[in-house]
């Protein structure tokens, strides 16, 4: 479905998903943020299997009820979406070099097409919302800028030109840091109050992305020889590498409970990492294909992952059961 995305939405724990496909179709899944939380629980993992299994069935239910409603704006392939931190807008950025601003109307649901995002003349890779500020974004483009959008206003405040094609971007929690991966293989980290670069960091092995933790402090790499190295940040000094997947790993999301963190790859295993420790505790059901992406829900209590075989998987972190599968029409690269 080209420039279209669908919307996972109801009384979900979850805020959206992102996408794209590696064919000329581009697609997201994503739900929506809700007041109330019927299934969350700040508990610890769990090993009480009545306690697991009622909790199962509950989730299973409440997520069949949900329904699914598709958005188009883009007039070419989106590439990622995400969400601000108030879980009010939805971001998306596409090949057709725009970025578009959706707000969410908390009764219904439903995404209203707020502004159209102008300035890049490439495709525009990845974005990122202020994870103090809901109105302020950052977006990387292939034409090798860095714009940030007052999207209120609707428009560019600030454009950080770089020395190669941007290809990801991430906002750091809890920092005055944000921090870009471009095609020389290069991690770059800038000061948001000055925008200049303060650091950078490369290695002889490609890496595939970055996914910095919820406290800001540390900064993960992936690699197609299935290891997740780990940076420090601000000073990106290497702390260590970790051996997460049978192949190239594909994605790495932090638990915002600070607990665990998970990785996928080509190996279509989804596991789940004591943070402390640094121990795989479990894993979750495999896909049969690679899982392209995954992404915890906001109070830590389920993970979403999407593979190659055009699947949503939503699982109970305590139980390690699958509680829902979401069908797609397109392999999904990103959810958020």
């Amino acid at each position: 479905y080209n420039a279209h995305f669908p919307t996972y939405y109801g009384s979900a724990y979850y805020a959206p998903p992102s996408n794209t496909s590696s064919s000329s179709q581009a697609s997201a899944s994503s739900a929506s943020a809700a007041s109330q939380q019927p299934f969350s629980s700040n508990a610890p993992l769990q090993t009480n299997a009545v306690f697991s299994s009622t909790r199962v069935q509950q989730a299973s239910r409440h997520f069949h009820s949900l329904k699914i409603k598709e958005y188009s704006g883009h007039k070419k392939k989106v590439n990622t979406i995400a969400w601000n931190c108030s879980g009010g807008r939805l971001g998306s950025a596409g090949t057709d070099n725009t970025a578009h601003i959706y707000n969410l109307d908390i009764k219904t649901g439903d995404l209203v097409s707020d502004n159209e995002l102008k300035g890049h003349v490439e495709s525009v890779e990845q974005l990122a919302f202020s994870p103090t500020n809901s109105d302020l974004l950052a977006t990387a483009s292939l034409d090798k800028t860095i714009r940030v959008w007052d999207v209120k206003a609707s428009k560019s405040t600030q454009s950080i030109t770089t020395s190669s094609p941007i290809l990801s971007l991430l906002w750091v929690p809890n920092t005055n840091l944000l921090a870009i991966l471009n095609k020389r293989n290069q991690v770059v980290v800038y000061d948001v109050r000055t925008w200049k670069s303060i650091k950078d960091f490369s290695q002889k092995d490609p890496i595939g992305n970055i996914y910095a933790n919820k406290t800001g402090d540390l900064l993960a790499l992936t690699t197609n020889q299935g290891n997740v190295e780990m940076l420090s940040l601000p000073s990106l000094t290497r702390l260590g590498s970790l051996q997460a997947s049978s192949g190239e790993v594909f994605s790495v999301d932090f638990d915002p409970k600070l607990r665990y963190f998970a990785t996928g790859g080509v190996d279509g295993m989804v596991c789940l990492w004591d943070s402390a420790e640094l121990v795989c505790v479990k894993t979750f059901p495999r896909h049969e294909s690679p899982v392209r992406t995954l992404s915890f829900s906001h109070d830590g209590q389920y993970i979403a992952s999407a593979s190659e075989d055009n699947k949503i998987e939503i699982a109970d972190i305590n139980a390690g059961d699958c509680v829902h599968v979401i069908d797609c029409r397109a392999e999904m690269n990103n959810i958020s």
